[in-house]
C-alpha cells in the first residue's frame, strides 16, 4: 500500500516503520530545510534505530520525503496526520496544526485515500473532521521498537471501508487490533497516559514515606510490581515524569473532564505530587549544600536515549535551584543543544561529564544515562570529585557509594547508602 505521513516529528518519523511492513512511505512536511536534510539521511531528532530505518528505506526505494503534498497523495491508500498538538495556556489542546493539515489533505487527496489522525487530540476531534483515529503509544527512546512491535493497535472508526484499509495496513503485525468508535480511541490514549502518570506519582509519594521510615523504595516497588494486577513498569521512584506527552496529556485530560463536568481529583493530585517530587529533591540538595552552592548536573533530557528536553524534570529542578541562587554547570550526552534553547546563558555547559564536576560542591544526577555509572571514581576521599552525590534517578543506588567515601542520597532509599 502507499502510505503518506504528514508531519516529520517524533511520531511522523516513527511511522517510517511502515516500510518494514512492505508499504511505500512518503513523508511530508512544510519545512523545506528539514525535508532536504531528511532526504540526505540527516535526522532532526535522536532516536535509537531511526537513522538505520530511514537510510535503509530510502536505499530500497520504499521511502522518500517531500514538501509537495498533492504529489505525495497521488495514488495514496492512507494518509496519517502526525502534526503537533501543543497545549494552550489553559491546558486545552491547540488544534490549529491539525485543522490546517486535515484541510490540506482533504483538498489534495484522491477519493480512495483514508485520512487518519495519529496525533493525540481531544475526544470528538476525529468525528468532527470525519477521519479515523489511530493513536500512537510510543515511548521516546524506544519509539522505533514500539512502532514495529506494539502490544496493541487501536483503530477508531465506524466506516467499514476505512476499517478494512486500516486492518490491511497493520496486517503484518502480530498483536491485537482493537477497532472501536473514534471517541473511544481518542479517550484510550489519554486514559493510558493519565494512568501511567498517576502510577509514577504514586510511587514517588510512597518513596517520601520510605525515606521517613527507613524503607527502600526499590524493594517496595519490586514487591508490589510482582503482583500481576499492578505490574513492574513505571514504578521507579525519582524526580517525576516529564517529556512531550505525560504533562501535556494529563493537562488535556483534566480539561476534557472539566468541560464535561467531571471532577478528576485523582489526576489533579497526581500532577501536584509530580511537582512535589521535584521540590523534595531540591530541598535535599539545599539542606546540605546551601542555596548558593556550585552544582554539577549530569542529565538534561527528560529521559535517557533521547535529546528531548520538553517538560524535562531535569530542567525543572535546575530552574528551581537557579531561582534560589545556585551556580550550575551541566552536561548531557545528547540534549545540550536543545537545553540551551531553554536555559540560555544562565548555566555553564561542559563538554564532558567530568568537566562539569570541576570545583562543584555536589553532583546532581537528573537523567538516567547508563554511561554515567562508569564515571564515578572508585574512591570519594579527596580526589577532586564532589563528595556529595544527589541521585534523582537512583542510577547509582546499587553501587554502595557510601562505602567508597561518598555522601550519597537517592530517592526513597530510607537512608544515605
Amino acid at each position: 500500500m502507499k502510505v503518506v505521513v504528514v508531519g516529520t516529528g517524533y511520531v511522523g518519523l516513527a511511522c517510517v516503520g511502515f516500510v518494514t511492513m512492505g508499504h511505500e512511505v512518503v513523508g511530508v512536511d512544510v519545512d523545506a530545510g528539514k525535508i532536504e536534510r531528511l532526504n540526505h539521511g540527516e535526522l532532526p531528532i535522536h532516536e535509537p534505530g531511526l537513522a538505520e530505518l530511514v537510510i535503509d528505506g530510502m536505499r530500497e526505494g520504499k521511502l522518500r520525503f517531500t514538501t509537495n503534498l498533492p504529489e505525495a497523495l497521488t495514488g495514496a491508500d492512507v494518509c496519517f496526520v502526525c502534526v503537533g498538538t501543543p497545549s494552550l495556556p489553559d491546558g486545552s489542546v491547540d488544534l490549529q496544526y491539525i485543522e490546517a493539515a486535515v484541510a490540506s489533505v482533504r483538498a489534495a487527496k484522491e477519493p480512495q485515500t483514508v485520512v487518519v489522525i495519529k496525533s493525540t487530540v481531544p475526544v470528538g476531534t476525529c468525528n468532527r473532521f470525519g477521519v479515523v483515529s489511530n493513536p500512537e503509544f510510543l515511548a521516546e527512546g524506544r519509539a522505533v521498537q514500539d512502532f514495529l512491535h506494539p502490544d496493541r493497535v487501536v483503530i477508531g472508526t465506524t466506516d467499514p471501508l476505512a476499517k478494512e484499509v486500516m486492518l490491511a495496513v497493520y496486517a503484518s503485525l502480530d498483536c491485537p487490533k482493537l477497532v472501536m468508535a473514534p471517541a473511544s480511541a481518542e479517550l484510550t490514549k489519554y486514559a493510558a497516559n493519565g494512568f501511567l502518570a498517576t502510577k509514577i506519582s504514586f510511587i514517588n509519594e510512597i518513596s517520601a514515606i520510605a525515606e521517613k521510615v527507613g524503607a527502600d523504595i526499590r524493594d517496595v516497588a519490586q514487591a508490589i510490581g510482582a503482583d500481576p494486577r499492578i505490574g513492574p513498569h513505571f514504578l521507579r521512584a525519582g524526580i517525576g515524569y516529564g517529556g512531550s506527552c505525560f504533562p501535556k496529556d494529563t493537562e488535556a485530560l483534566m480539561k476534557i473532564a472539566d468541560l464535561n463536568a467531571v471532577d478528576f481529583a485523582m489526576l489533579k493530585a497526581a500532577k501536584v505530587a509530580n511537582d512535589r517530587a521535584r521540590e523534595r529533591f531540591v530541598q535535599k540538595v539545599i539542606a546540605t549544600t546551601g542555596a548558593q552552592a556550585k552544582l554539577a548536573v549530569w542529565g538534561l533530557a527528560f529521559k535517557a536515549q533521547t535529546d528531548d528536553v520538553r517538560k524535562s524534570a531535569a530542567i525543572d529542578v535546575i530552574e528551581l535551584l537557579l531561582a534560589r541562587g545556585a551556580s550550575i554547570t551541566v552536561y548531557d550526552p545528547m540534549a545540550t543543544e536543545n537545553a540551551k534553547k531553554v536555559l540560555g546563558e544562565r548555566v555553564r555547559y561542559a563538554s564532558t561529564a567530568l568537566e562539569a564536576t570541576t570545583e562543584a560542591d555536589a553532583l546532581l544526577v537528573l537523567t538516567e544515562w547508563p554511561e554515567f555509572k562508569n564515571l564515578i571514581p572508585a574512591s570519594g576521599a579527596g580526589i577532586g570529585f564532589p563528595h556529595h552525590i544527589f541521585d534523582g534517578r537512583n542510577l547509582f543506588a546499587d553501587m554502595h557509594l557510601a562505602e567508597k567515601g561518598y555522601a550519597y542520597v537517592g530517592v526513597g532509599l530510607g537512608q544515605t547508602v
